[in-house]
């Protein structure tokens, strides 16, 4: 593995677990309280509209499709919980 596969899969890695930290917290509490709905909808927009840029474009490189993937899942779990909190007893 060259410098530049490494840089693009250890970035990759990077922005992929920015999303993990607030999804647990929010899986744990059963909310997101506090999350801006507007940050969340251009979060997943701009995802979805890089995924299909990256899909025309043929830019399909692993590091890239983690990311995107990744937080595409992140970002709709962080939204269930906004949208949908857990009840509490």
């Amino acid at each position: 593995m060259d410098i530049v596969s490494f840089c693009g899969w250890a970035g990759a890695v990077c922005f992929t677990l920015c999303g993990l930290p607030q999804a647990i917290t929010c899986v744990k509490t059963g909310n997101g309280v506090g999350l801006s709905r507007a940050f969340l909808w251009l979060w997943l927009f701009g995802e979805i509209f890089m995924l299909v840029y990256a899909i025309y474009q043929l830019k399909m490189d692993g590091p890239l499709m983690l990311n995107l993937i990744m937080n595409i899942f992140f970002v709709l779990i962080i939204m269930r919980y906004v949208y949908f909190p857990r009840k509490t007893a």
